[in-house]
């Protein structure tokens, strides 16, 4: 692994000195549940281990509040987003063969990556799928906004999956593999709807497009999530809470 990534042997992870390093920690803190168990499993672990989720900042609610531009850069027709790096571990390579049966609606991708050209020659053939490229934080708010649904399909465990609260930032539904992170992010917001294969997943996807009711329903669950589990005050909160329980156990020792 090492190899093929490039990346010098991890020597710390030998022997106890990862085991010795983290006895030293008053608190070990975890982005996702998902994560803490990952670790965990992998026998990485402390006795007061927390989680504390990623947030969303200041600065991108106040982005997402703001009104629609006239220039938005979304196609006319109804569609469907994702974005990220373009590497195959992000699983855009699952999704695109289902928009065969979406003629009346696109798929717009957004970001860069050195899997670009082949999920470029996947799509040959589908004139309803175009390719971005990384866009301003203040235009992903304008895709995001302008899309029925957020598709996040990743074939990997995430740590956190900002993805998800961004969507949510502008009342989108997320339609997320059900892997790692993701369903429990939706599971907490009830804003968006889990799958396990393509075919639940083009099953979601037509949902998002002929109910409206239901897109709605759950892009507003996803809204009003945000501020009570992923803002800056809240996560800035958290973290402060923790900082002062370490320095009272200290003190009390």
């Amino acid at each position: 692994c090492t190899i093929s990534a490039k990346r010098p042997p991890q020597l710390w992870r030998s022997g106890s000195r990862m085991e010795k390093a983290l006895g030293g920690l008053d608190r070990l803190i975890f982005p996702s549940e998902d994560a803490k168990r990952q670790h965990e499993r992998r026998g990485v672990s402390h006795p007061r281990s927390a989680v504390l989720p990623y947030f969303l900042p200041d600065e991108w609610m106040a982005l997402s509040a703001l009104p629609p531009v006239s220039n938005r850069p979304v196609p006319g027709r109804p569609y469907f987003m994702m974005a990220g790096r373009l590497i195959k571990e992000k699983g855009f390579h699952t999704a695109i063969p289902l928009m065969a049966g979406f003629p009346d609606a696109d798929l717009i991708i957004a970001g860069s990556g050195p899997y670009r050209s082949e999920l470029e020659e996947l799509a040959e053939g589908l004139p309803n799928v175009r390719f971005l490229d990384s866009k301003s934080q203040s235009e992903l708010v304008e895709l995001y906004r302008g899309a029925k649904a957020v598709i996040v399909p990743s074939l990997f465990h995430e740590t956190f999956c900002y993805i998800v609260i961004e969507a949510f930032s502008t009342r989108t539904p997320v339609l997320v593999r059900d892997l790692g992170p993701m369903p429990g992010l939706v599971k907490q917001s009830k804003g968006g709807l889990s799958f396990k294969a393509g075919d639940d997943l083009a099953v979601q996807m037509r949902r998002m497009l002929e109910d409206d009711a239901l897109r709605s329903e759950l892009g507003g669950n996803g809204h009003r999530a945000i501020g009570r589990l992923w803002s800056e005050e809240v996560h800035m909160r958290r973290y402060m809470d923790m900082i002062r329980d370490s320095a009272s156990r200290k003190q009390s020792r």
